[in-house]
C-alpha cells in the first residue's frame, strides 16, 4: 500500500453518562491511500457514524475522543488549533452527512449556498469567477446550471444529494466523507449517485470513505472495506477478497443475507440484537449472537486482530 493519506491509530469515542460511558467506537485503526474508495458497513448503532465525526473533530458533548491519532496527509487532527481545523474541513476534507438531503438551507437558493462555502474558504472572488465555477459544479453532478436559483424545495430527492455533492467538492478535497450517501433513495437513483462518487473520484484523483449498512452498495464502487459490529472493527482488506471468502462470522452473516441475481439462494438471517455499547458482553462482542461460538475463549478476552489470507480479522477462528 502507498503510504497513507489518512491513518488512523487506536482510536476510542466514548459518549459520557452518568452511570457509564457508551462505548461507540473501540480502538479502530486504519489507512486509506490516496485515490481510493474505502467502504465502512454495519448495521445501524455500530459506531459508523460517530466514526466519521471523530475523523473531523465534530462530535458534540457528551460525545469525546478517548484515545488514538488521526493523521490525515502528515498532520494530526487532534492536535490541530481550531482555527486551523475549520480551514482544513471543506477545503482538504469535505463532508456529506448523514440525511444529507436535509441538510440544505431551506431558506437559501442552491447557488447561493455552494457561493457561501467557496467565499467562506477562497475569501473575495471575482463575481464572475464563483458563479462559473458553480455552474461546472453542478453540470459535474449532473444537474443542469438552472439549479442555481432553485430553493431546495424545488428538488427531487436525488436532485438534493447532487447538489449536496457539488457542494462537498467544491473546493476539491483530498478526501470526501459520505455517510450514508443512498438514504432515503429509490435504487435507481442510488445507482446513479454510486456512479457519481467514482466519477468525482477519477476526475479530482480524491478518495472516498463511503459508510453505509448496505453491503451491494459497497460492492459497487469500494476498493477497500471494512466491516464494524458494537463500535469495533472485526474485518478489514480488499472487497474482493472480502466478499468471495468472509473470515469473520459477522461478514459471512452480512454476505449470506444478500439476494444473488444469477442463482438460486437461500437468505440467512442472524438471531440476537446487537449488544448494548453501554454495556457489552465480555470477549468478543459478537459471540453472543455467533454461529462458531466458542465458550470459555470468545466469551472472555476480545480478539486481537490479526493478518488473516491477506486482510485483517479479529476472531479466534484465525490463529
Amino acid at each position: 500500500m502507498a503510504e497513507a493519506l489518512l491513518d488512523v491509530n487506536g482510536l476510542t469515542t466514548y459518549y459520557l453518562a452518568r452511570d457509564a460511558p457508551v462505548k461507540a467506537v473501540e480502538d479502530v485503526s486504519l489507512e486509506i491511500s490516496s485515490n481510493e474508495i474505502f467502504g465502512i458497513v454495519g448495521e445501524s448503532g455500530c459506531g459508523k457514524s460517530t466514526l466519521a465525526a471523530s475523523l473531523l473533530r465534530l462530535l458534540k458533548p457528551p460525545g469525546e475522543i478517548i484515545s488514538g491519532r488521526i493523521i490525515f496527509d502528515g498532520v494530526d487532527i487532534l492536535e490541530l488549533p481550531l482555527k486551523d481545523l475549520r480551514e482544513l474541513r471543506w477545503s482538504s476534507i469535505s463532508y456529506i452527512p448523514q440525511g444529507a438531503m436535509n441538510s440544505l438551507d431551506p431558506v437559501m437558493k442552491i447557488g447561493d449556498q455552494i457561493e457561501e462555502v467557496i467565499k467562506v474558504h477562497k475569501g473575495k472572488v471575482p463575481k464572475s469567477d464563483v458563479k462559473k465555477r458553480i455552474e461546472e459544479l453542478l453540470r459535474s453532478v449532473g444537474l443542469d446550471p438552472v439549479v442555481v436559483n432553485s430553493h431546495p424545495h424545488e428538488l427531487s430527492g436525488g436532485m438534493k444529494q447532487r447538489a449536496i455533492i457539488a457542494m462537498a467538492i467544491a473546493l476539491s478535497p483530498k478526501l470526501i466523507l459520505a455517510d450514508e450517501p443512498t438514504t432515503a433513495l429509490d435504487v435507481v437513483v442510488q445507482r446513479g449517485i454510486l456512479q457519481l462518487l467514482f466519477h468525482i473520484k477519477e476526475q479530482l484523483n480524491t478518495s472516498i470513505i463511503q459508510i453505509t449498512h448496505d453491503m451491494a452498495a459497497q460492492a459497487e464502487i469500494c476498493d477497500n472495506l471494512a466491516v464494524m459490529y458494537a463500535g469495533k472493527i472485526v474485518e478489514m482488506g480488499d472487497i474482493r477478497k472480502l466478499y468471495n471468502d468472509p473470515l469473520h462470522p459477522y461478514s459471512q452473516a452480512l454476505i449470506s443475507s444478500i439476494p444473488s441475481l444469477t442463482e438460486e439462494k437461500k437468505l440467512k438471517g442472524l438471531s440476537g440484537f446487537p449488544p448494548s455499547l453501554k454495556y457489552p458482553p465480555p470477549g468478543c462482542r459478537f459471540h453472543p449472537r455467533c454461529p462458531q461460538f466458542v465458550p470459555g475463549i470468545c466469551d472472555k478476552k476480545a480478539p486481537p486482530t490479526i493478518d488473516a489470507k491477506g486482510r485483517k480479522v479479529a476472531c479466534y477462528l484465525y490463529k
